[in-house]
């Protein structure tokens, strides 16, 4: 309450209210249930403070009695108490089966896990190192200090944003507009660019093709993208230099990477577009964003780390609405017991054991108690 959110309005009684709100209100003054209004979400603030009587969230007594501010302490934290009560019961509500949101997500899932598995080729990581500076290299026995220098490096020298693709004619992409999308060429295939944005020079008149290329080795060679393609090669540098790092897609369009530490014994967020390193609620706290579901994959398993990038677990739980929660879960547990599979006896075990202290991290929300001020907006262009 108090601040504008992409939500679902609620009509009550001349007012607009959230989900929340709507369903858990306990002012006896409520004189109409409130009514769902179109399944469409847009941004507008909750009103339920304008609505007449004692509205609980704002933990009033009943009209015309002064309380104390020891009963007012009370009375906030009782109703404190009951909303997450009833929270929680709103988040457990189980999304119904959807065979085509499952197929659609689960086609994102074999498409991001076959793109992680490109990481771990051998002339792919031979390629990778070459590009590394040389004194980067050497910091091997400090991963911390080496892995903010390669952010920074990658950040700063080595790659480039591109919301539009120069005019290869005019070198220049002040005149250059989107017209629509193209149909992916044999190169484009190869190098994993299933979609090629089209372009118009306004000034020549010229086509400019833009393949939004997953393959790193391509990657290494163009040096430039957003954020998916500067996600894909800095996790395949990462790895290159003998980290063990995974790539973290995020269902609300951003991607970036995570870094194991074995020193710290977690894994650790690192988003090469800004640079970030180690400030997971910076989405959230920094940007604004109401994250979903952010999957990290690798060649070794396939992760729901959405806790670790969140600030409210419930309400998150609240916005994932694609799929069914237990069909998620399963789904993943498949791909991990299949991956772990093909690692040998003692590196599947070495993996579970992780996977399960990692798991009582996040939901212990550990991740939240890590410095990570200050939340800065977001640095880059789009997605």
């Amino acid at each position: 309450m108090g601040e504008r959110a992409q939500q679902i309005p609620f009509y009550c009684d001349g007012s607009y209210l959230c989900e929340p709100c709507a369903e858990l209100c306990r002012t006896k003054v409520q004189r109409q249930k409130p009514v769902k209004t179109k399944a469409y979400k847009f941004n507008y603030q909750c009103q339920c403070k304008f609505m007449r009587g004692g509205c609980k969230l704002r933990y009033q007594g009943e009209e015309g009695v002064v309380l104390s501010e020891e009963e007012r302490s009370k009375q906030k934290e009782d109703y404190k108490k009951y909303l997450n009560e009833k929270l929680l019961m709103m988040a457990a509500r189980e999304v119904p089966l959807n065979r085509l949101n499952q197929q659609q997500f689960e086609f994102s899932l074999e498409s991001n896990l076959e793109n992680a598995m490109l990481y771990d080729d051998e002339i792919t990581r031979a390629v990778a190192l070459s590009c590394i500076p040389p004194e980067i290299v050497d910091l091997a026995s400090n991963p911390v200090q080496q892995l903010k220098e390669l952010v920074n490096w990658f950040k700063f020298e080595f790659f480039s944003w591109c919301d539009k693709p120069p005019c290869p004619s005019c070198k220049s992409d002040q005149a250059v507009e989107r017209v629509g999308s193209d149909t992916p060429n044999a190169e484009d295939r190869e190098y994993h660019a299933s979609q090629v944005e089209k372009y118009l020079c306004k000034n020549c008149k010229t086509t400019v093709r833009f393949p939004r290329y997953n393959h790193p080795m391509k990657l290494f060679e163009t040096r430039t993208g957003r954020c998916g393609e500067w996600a894909n090669a800095f996790t395949c540098l990462c790895i290159a230099l003998g980290h063990d790092a995974r790539k973290v897609l995020d269902w609300t369009d951003h991607v970036w990477t995570e870094v194991y530490l074995a020193q710290w014994e977690r894994w650790v967020h690192i988003d090469a577009c800004e640079p970030l390193f180690d400030k997971p609620l910076t989405y959230e706290k920094g940007w604004g964003k109401e994250l979903t579901y952010c999957i990290a994959f690798s060649s070794k398993e396939m992760v729901d780390v959405s806790k670790r990038y969140v600030v409210d677990p419930v309400l998150n739980r609240m916005r994932r609405d694609r799929v069914n929660e237990k069909w998620l879960a399963d789904t993943l547990q498949q791909r991990r017991e299949a991956l772990w599979s093909m690692q040998g006896d003692s590196q599947a075990q070495f993996l579970r054991k992780r996977y399960q202290i990692e798991q009582g991290h996040l939901d212990a929300g550990s991740a939240h108690k890590f410095p990570s001020e200050p939340f800065q907006p977001r640095q880059s262009g789009a997605q």
